[in-house]
């Protein structure tokens, strides 16, 4: 693990560390808030609570460049009644450090501690709409959603448009499994579609056959540009794609992991 820990923040050109100073942990609230505030304008997380949970000994680094300042924060704390699982809460990379591996670094930095302290899972909620963290999570990770929750957090704004309903998808990493360099996804065949998008965008639900074991699920290709440019079509992607995942995991269902096309699979469950 430590190499390939060391492979990826040498890509990724940062080095994780602890987050100790007040001065780190002012600017890793900053960072945060650049990313995300409250509807008050409010940053996610205080300097003040950083402070907090680094005191009491919890997971709070950040991912620095050779000579340069902070470009990636994650915070994550024990999820008491989850067994042995750490709940990441929150991590976050400058927008011009995005794409160049600083996140899984991170990750896997975080993976590292996790295993070092004790824990077999890692755990973590996701907006299902964004494509780029489904495949992230998904498909590079491994991680697996578990549960489907509507409206987490309430009314979220990511600097550029207003999420008012912040859906998030909860999902396990089992960190004990071997990693592979290899993305986790699932085969391509014939599946029937549960979630389609139309001629105009639009979200299209699919007629699948009563029988059927394994189905898709679309979803756009940018939800944030979407959200700032066409909210309506945002919010219809919401409903119907809230429907699907609510429907499906409510009958003992499973988000099997995204195909080549980038499109959730699901498999049916006993009670559908």
């Amino acid at each position: 693990m430590g190499e390939q820990r060391a492979t990826s923040s040498r890509v990724a050109l940062v080095a994780v560390r602890p987050l100790e100073t007040a001065a780190e942990l002012a600017e890793a609230s900053a960072l945060l808030a650049s990313l995300w505030r409250e509807p008050n304008g409010a940053p996610p997380v205080s300097s003040h609570l950083l402070r907090a949970m680094a005191l009491t000994g919890n997971y709070v680094h950040g991912a620095f460049p050779p000579g340069g300042g902070l470009v990636g924060v994650t915070l994550a704390w024990a999820a008491p009644g989850r067994g042995a699982d750490l709940h990441s809460h929150i991590t976050g990379v400058l927008a011009r450090w995005q794409g160049r591996g600083v996140g899984r670094a991170l990750k896997l930095h975080q993976r590292e501690w996790a295993l070092r302290h004790g824990f077999t899972t890692v755990s973590w909620t996701f907006d299902p709409l964004v494509a780029r963290n489904a495949w992230f999570n998904l498909a590079r990770l491994g991680a697996r959603p578990e549960a489907y929750l509507p409206d987490l957090y309430g009314e979220m704004s990511d600097g550029s448009a207003i999420e008012h309903e912040s859906d998030r998808f909860l999902v396990r990493w089992e960190i004990e499994a071997e990693l592979t360099n290899s993305p986790h996804v699932v085969s391509e065949r014939e599946r029937p579609a549960l979630l389609a998008a139309g001629p105009a965008g639009e979200p299209v639900p699919g007629s699948p056959p009563p029988s059927w074991q394994e189905a898709t699920v679309e979803i756009p290709h940018d939800i944030a540009v979407m959200r700032r440019d066409r909210p309506e079509l945002a919010a219809q992607w919401r409903a119907a794609s809230r429907q699907v995942f609510s429907a499906v995991l409510a009958g003992g269902g499973k988000v099997l992991g995204l195909d080549g096309a980038r499109r959730y699979v699901l498999a049916a469950g006993a009670d559908r």
